[in-house]
């Protein structure tokens, strides 16, 4: 595919379709790490002399809402840059844009047909520019009008720095790894990660089920799980998944011992081995056998795909488990990816995120590449590229 480093961009209009959908309160920002990930993007073009034109989506608004404005982010750019970043919205003059400057469009969810990927919407976007770059590995899950609507029409485009590195970070994971590969998988039920138990299964050696989830495969094999969360009509699948592991070879590990209470709020917890559940019983956790398996398979990898916690984490009670997980993690030497809201949460609440080869910036986009899908941004980016080789073959 197309990347940056093939396009001459001296001088051109370039528009940077960035993930800047930072977590705010009334106060303002609350982190600025995807904004300064895009920084890196954005002095890459300025590096080029390119003229630089930003876009990003914030929150979940319903049409125009000036609570999810881009003006904060606009002044915070303007701060890191030292040079003034003027926010517009589409309709208006385009701001006056000389080599290295930079302006912000403002919120793309504030335009009507954004989120159903209208061609009038993208044509407008394309128009705004000479070249077109998707960096927003986070959107790249989602059709949309300033991700793939406008690589249709844009004169020309191509992959950013960022999704460049997302997308050969998670090859390097599940197409040709160093082995033995080990995933975990947590979470809370079973439906959500259902695509990627079914994918990955065939692609590792080690497949980790944690959470709630592990609840669903522990019926399923008989064993009592008292009152915890479960799904009943998704133990044939677990069954199915189980079976798949055997006739493959691979191991999918579950915990044989679980921390237990009436409830999450519950002021006392206990370790138990499965036999030793009552009906009453609630995982919330895993217990301290499994940990000291999990320590055997962890620190013998060589690479390591982690998404989901093993536990309700953010209770004190029930985050040994989670937290014991992120340790050996970082301490393994395997090459280590991680991904999803909750599992960025862990490794930030237990401080390993320098012990993390590569933590992506993608939730929905992640989840998508482990459920072994091809993500719309890249079939629109392969499609394009196809376009122009067939026009160029026709010329020549």
């Amino acid at each position: 595919m197309i990347t940056l480093d093939k396009i001459d961009i001296k001088n051109k209009i370039v528009l940077l379709r960035e993930d800047l959908n930072v977590p705010f309160d009334e106060k303002g920002i609350l982190s600025t790490a995807r904004i300064d990930a895009a920084l890196e993007t954005v002095r890459l073009l300025q590096e080029k002399e390119a003229k630089i034109i930003l876009m990003s989506h914030l929150g979940r608004p319903k049409g125009r809402d000036e609570q999810y404005t881009l003006q904060p982010i606009a002044d915070y750019l303007s701060e890191q840059l030292k040079q003034k970043v003027t926010l517009f919205n589409l309709g208006d003059p385009l701001p006056s844009l000389k080599s290295r400057s930079v302006a912000l469009l403002e919120n793309v969810r504030f335009y009507a047909g954004e989120t159903e990927n209208k061609e009038a919407l993208a044509k407008q976007y394309a128009e705004l520019c000479d070249v077109f770059v998707i960096d927003a590995f986070g959107v790249s899950h989602r059709a949309q009008a300033s991700t793939t609507g406008v690589i249709q029409f844009a004169d020309e485009v191509c992959m950013g720095p960022l999704l460049a590195k997302e997308i050969t970070m998670l090859n390097q994971a599940l197409d040709n790894p160093r082995r033995p590969t080990v995933a975990i998988v947590g979470g809370g039920k079973v439906s959500t990660k259902l695509d990627v138990l079914l994918n990955l299964i065939e692609k590792v050696d080690v497949m980790i089920v944690g959470g709630a989830l592990a609840n669903t495969f522990l019926l399923a094999q008989g064993k009592n799980v008292g009152a915890s969360l479960v799904e009943p009509e998704l133990v044939p699948m677990a069954t199915q998944i189980l079976n798949r592991a055997t006739q493959l070879g691979r191991t999918l590990w579950l915990p044989e011992d679980v921390v237990v209470a009436d409830s999450i709020d519950s002021p006392s917890a206990q370790v138990k081995n499965l036999a030793e559940l009552a009906n009453t019983d609630k995982i919330f956790d895993i217990g301290a056998k499994a940990i000291v398996s999990l320590e055997q398979i962890l620190l013998s990898a060589q690479t390591i795909l982690w998404n989901g916690p093993l536990g309700v984490f953010e209770r004190e009670a029930f985050q040994a488990g989670t937290r014991a997980l992120a340790q050996l993690i970082a301490k393994s030497k395997a090459f280590s990816i991680a991904g999803g809201g909750e599992t960025i949460a862990a490794i930030e609440q237990f401080g390993v995120e320098k012990q993390i080869s590569y933590i992506s910036t993608g939730g929905g986009a992640f989840l998508e590449v482990l459920e072994g899908k091809v993500l719309p941004v890249i079939t629109a980016l392969q499609e394009r590229e196809a376009q122009i080789n067939d026009i160029n073959t026709v010329k020549l």
